[in-house]
């Protein structure tokens, strides 16, 4: 069977482990959590090469633009308490780097 696409009908759908990604982005957990916290810009990070994309780039300007317009605080579940955990990560690894 031909791999499956990125989203459907209920959003987005992961990569099964036996099928070629659509896209790939890598970089540091650092950056992912900066990015994640909103501390860092997604286009700064891209630009200078933390983070990289491959594969579909036009998927990844979809989700890029979806992140950017999500509001985590609005969005309830676990995801605010999480992205507080992420500062906090980010200001303990900030702070024992000095």
């Amino acid at each position: 069977a031909p791999p499956q696409p990125s989203t459907g009908p209920a959003g987005f759908v992961p990569c099964q482990s036996d099928q070629a990604a659509d896209l790939t982005i890598t970089g540091a957990i650092y950056d992912f959590l900066a990015l994640a916290a909103r501390r860092e810009d997604s286009d700064t990070l891209f630009f200078n090469r933390r983070v990289v994309m491959e594969g579909n780039t036009e998927l990844g300007l979809e989700l890029k633009n979806l992140l950017d317009a999500l509001d985590p605080e609005t969005l309830g579940g676990p995801l605010p308490s999480l992205l507080r955990a992420a500062n906090q990560c980010l200001a303990t690894y900030e702070r024992l780097s000095d």
